[in-house]
């Protein structure tokens, strides 16, 4: 089994932000949301290459456009499972391997398992935000770096698990929100990211 690698979202918001190596400080990918007429987010590496944007939509799922590959319904690739009260959300790669993302819903950690094993996640969220001790009222908040960790075979497809991340904890955090617009709940203006 590989070592596990561990990105960490340097500004702990899903849409706009700067993904390096927690270990070596190696910048990964960068994650800029521009509003205007609509709002979009593109996923770029380190090299500022293009790896994919999304459009968003708040009612139906946000477009999805992967490389230079047509763009679909993000539902269309992320697919919700349809057993009532499942928070899962699978996806295939392109050797048709089969990934499950759980508890995409509520506030459970976000952990990614493939086909092959069900047991053991072969990627995980790590909130920035938890709670040492429930327990006692308040809760004990305790503050970290917010981190995503892969090993396995989700190194072997790291493009797309870092674009399903993504696009589920912007949706995630959105319903968190509750009110106003999706914008609103997790938009960095531009005129910040400098």
């Amino acid at each position: 089994m590989s070592n596990p690698l561990v990105l960490m979202l340097e500004r702990d918001n899903p849409c706009n932000t700067t993904i390096v190596n927690n270990e070596t400080g190696e910048l990964m990918y960068t994650v800029t949301t521009v509003h205007e007429k609509d709002s979009f987010t593109y996923l770029k590496d380190a090299k500022g290459g293009h790896i994919a944007h999304w459009k968003w939509r708040d009612i139906r799922s946000d477009v999805l456009t992967m490389g230079d590959a047509k763009p679909i319904p993000a539902g269309d690739w992320l697919q919700k499972s349809m057993v009532p009260f499942s928070s899962t959300v699978s996806f295939k790669d392109n050797k048709k391997r089969t990934f499950k993302w759980k508890n995409v819903e509520g506030g459970g950690q976000m952990e990614l398992y493939s086909s092959e094993d069900k047991k053991n996640p072969v990627a995980a969220f790590l909130k920035s935000l938890d709670y040492k001790d429930r327990t006692v009222d308040p809760p004990v908040p305790v503050h970290r770096d917010a981190t995503l960790t892969l090993v396995g075979q989700a190194q072997e497809i790291i493009n797309l698990v870092v674009i399903s991340f993504l696009i589920l904890e912007k949706k995630r955090r959105s319903k968190e929100a509750g009110e106003g617009t999706t914008a609103s709940a997790l938009a960095t203006p531009l005129a910040n990211l400098q």
